[in-house]
């Protein structure tokens, strides 16, 4: 994966539509209590750490371009992270 990011927004598309056909990946999470309640996204946390070993990798917080919790299961959040990036430079 190339290191070209650019500002994490819901309408980064528009800078070059092409970036809207990227391919993606969802990162879901569901919480529970211990007694299998689910627990509200609004009172929890979700942080990624990564660190990065070896030369030309991307901590994963900076591939993350949307998040979004579900309208109907409050405690769902779903992570969308780039899993490729258009590089207009590159031939067609």
């Amino acid at each position: 994966m190339r290191a070209h990011l650019q500002k994490v927004g819901l309408f980064n598309f528009l800078a070059d539509p092409r970036n809207q056909y990227d391919p993606h990946a969802q990162v879901v999470f569901r919480l529970f209590d211990q007694d299998g309640s689910p627990v509200p996204i609004a009172s929890s946390d979700v942080f990624f750490v990564s660190e990065q070993g070896t030369k030309g990798t991307v901590p994963i917080q900076s591939i993350i371009e949307h998040t979004s919790v579900s309208g109907i299961s409050s405690n769902v959040i779903v992570f969308y992270l780039r899993t490729q990036r258009y590089d207009r430079r590159a031939k067609d």
